[in-house]
């Protein structure tokens, strides 16, 4: 029996967002007998027990994403920490065996250069817009080393593909997210959920869920809410996600709801496992994301 492919994943985060669960998806639908995935987090985090829970390997690594900096200390030392992080990748690579490396995001160059380093084939998996128009600078930087180290490119949608120029369109391939139809499918209004937040069974009720973060958008949200419930008052929304390091954002938003006169309207609920039966719950999703 042939020996499994060796397939390292390489991700920035060790939380739960739309990257880090879409890639927990990749890894649990492997074919074990075929396929033998590794991940590299850069710490213990909400992520590393649903890894764990599954069997998939875990090593932490700091992987040197590269994103806003904040000091001139920050930007003058990161060249050196791509160049330890690549290197520290490299023997991972080589210690491990490593047949394939995928990169998970676009800001990950050291995994990029690990793995040309190291001569084995590179899947970039890219998901964002905004970090490569970010800056001149920092897009170049990125793009360059994306086409240059990678064998085969994943965008997650046209609009993130065309993002990254076309130096060898054969390279890139756009692969939409899936959905687990076992899990969301139509159904009936889940009233459970809404008794949960006391919201009445009649009521229409408008959600959101995803990182409760400044780039969300989710003040629109609040501010249309107002507005809607001129005409239609029975109206509640529901904001559902995490907040990671944005307690910030998350009182300025507290503080607009009780401006508008809307406290009893706008309910504010932490991460949740059971997205399929929220989703059930409301009427409506927003995504007020202001920048791609």
């Amino acid at each position: 029996m042939p020996k499994p492919t060796q397939i390292l994943f390489v991700n920035s985060t060790s939380e739960i967002g739309g990257a880090d669960i879409d890639l927990l998806l990749i890894c649990s639908h492997l074919q074990r007998d075929r396929y033998e995935p590794k991940v590299v987090l850069p710490h213990a985090g909400p992520l590393c027990g649903e890894f764990s829970s599954r069997g998939i390997p875990l090593i932490y690594l700091d992987p040197a994403p590269l994103k806003r900096f904040i000091t001139a200390a920050q930007i003058l030392s990161y060249p050196w920490r791509v160049g330890r992080t690549a290197w520290a990748l490299f023997r991972l690579i080589r210690q491990e065996q490593v047949d394939i490396v995928h990169v998970n995001t676009a800001v990950l160059p050291a995994a990029g250069l690990a793995a040309r380093l190291a001569g084995v084939k590179c899947v970039w998996h890219i998901r964002e817009i905004e970090i490569l128009q970010r800056s001149i600078v920092i897009g170049a930087l990125l793009r360059w080393c994306i086409w240059a180290c990678a064998d085969r490119i994943i965008a997650i949608s046209e609009a993130v593909g065309k993002g990254l120029g076309a130096p060898a369109r054969d390279t890139l391939q756009v692969i939409y997210h899936g959905l687990d139809t076992t899990h969301f499918y139509p159904g009936a209004i889940n009233q459970v959920v809404r008794r949960e937040f006391k919201i009445p069974a009649k009521a229409k009720v408008i959600g959101y869920i995803g990182r409760i973060s400044p780039i969300k958008g989710l003040g629109y949200s609040i501010t249309a809410l107002g507005l809607i419930r001129r005409q239609y008052p029975e109206t509640y929304l529901l904001l559902v996600g995490p907040v990671l390091g944005y307690q910030r954002h998350l009182e300025e938003l507290h503080r607009l709801v009780e401006d508008q006169n809307l406290t009893e309207w706008v309910i504010f609920s932490e991460e949740r496992q059971d997205i399929p039966e929220i989703l059930r719950a409301v009427d409506v999703v927003v995504l007020p994301t202001v920048i791609p």
